[in-house]
């Protein structure tokens, strides 16, 4: 097998040891920043795409929209540069797994995420998106392999790269991930509001409290259609120790129109942790979950 041709490579202070993953429009490698002695994650533009504009402008995007943030749960951008048509930017290696491997485990072993963690989770993501919000950031991808977990539970929220941003506008029609996609986004992604991101948020809560996303299908194109037509199924029905408070919320963050949702991620877990608390809920016995979604 060939090995990937950025390996060993050094780009600025940066030496690329190993492929992490592989994304859209890039890839994305282990690192070490050579001066500083630290271990950095290195997100590189694919070869097919360094001839493209619209791809190379927002890649560009999202480096800029990250490099100024300061935020707990944001994954923090260290350096980014180009070197002969190669784009790059360089953040913070999170050691740890991300949420859609986490989920994968608990799955596997028909358990759900214990309530407290689910929480704990909710809430970073929506402060997180808040901060984006707020900073006139729209993400546009929230889903879990987009969410990051460390060993001490530190929750990080990465991958902004089909980020909207609100006084710009979008550049190109990018989709995003359809077991996530809130319906307006999936009939034109530039439509994406705030709401948007918090819908995809409620759809990661309702997998997490349930064990399944509500709208599947082997064909991303029928998974977004569902998004825009069909209500989601009953949480209640599919995990019985849920209490009707908290279906309420799961289903008013997935309203179809994004003016009868929550506004904001503190909203939502606040509504979400006041629903907990009014009947005691044990997430984590075990209960018959359905067969994951295809792939």
């Amino acid at each position: 097998m060939n090995q990937d041709p950025m390996i060993d490579r050094q780009l600025a202070n940066f030496r690329i040891e190993r492929v992490l993953g592989h994304g859209g429009m890039a890839t994305v490698y282990y690192g070490q920043d050579i001066k500083l002695q630290r271990p950095v994650a290195i997100k590189v533009i694919d070869p097919g795409h360094r001839e493209k504009t619209s791809f190379i402008e927002r890649f560009i995007q999202e480096a800029r929209a990250l490099a100024g943030w300061r935020h707990e749960n944001i994954i923090q951008i260290y350096y980014a540069d180009d070197e002969n048509g190669l784009y790059y930017f360089v953040m913070e290696f999170i050691d740890g797994q991300n949420l859609q491997e986490i989920l994968a485990e608990y799955t596997s072993n028909g358990e759900l995420i214990d309530i407290e963690d689910v929480l704990q989770i909710g809430a970073a993501i929506g402060s997180a998106l808040d901060y984006a919000h707020q900073n006139g950031v729209i993400h546009r991808d929230v889903n879990p392999s987009n969410i990051f977990i460390e060993p001490s539970g530190r929750v990080m929220l990465g991958d902004f790269g089909l980020a909207l941003d609100v006084q710009q506008g979008s550049i190109g029609e990018t989709f995003g991930t359809a077991h996530y996609i809130a319906p307006e986004q999936a009939k034109r992604s530039s439509d994406a509001v705030p709401e948007s991101d918090l819908y995809s948020m409620g759809i990661i809560l309702y997998e997490m409290l349930t064990g399944i996303v509500p709208f599947d299908d082997p064909s991303p194109t029928s998974v977004a259609l569902q998004h825009i037509t069909l209500p989601p199924p009953s949480p209640r029905q599919i995990n019985p120790n849920l209490n009707e408070q908290v279906e309420a919320v799961l289903l008013k963050i997935l309203s179809k129109s994004p003016a009868e949702r929550y506004h904001s991620g503190s909203e939502l877990m606040a509504a979400l942790k006041k629903a907990v608390e009014e009947t005691p809920l044990s997430t984590t016995s075990q209960i018959e979950l359905p067969p994951p979604p295809p792939g």
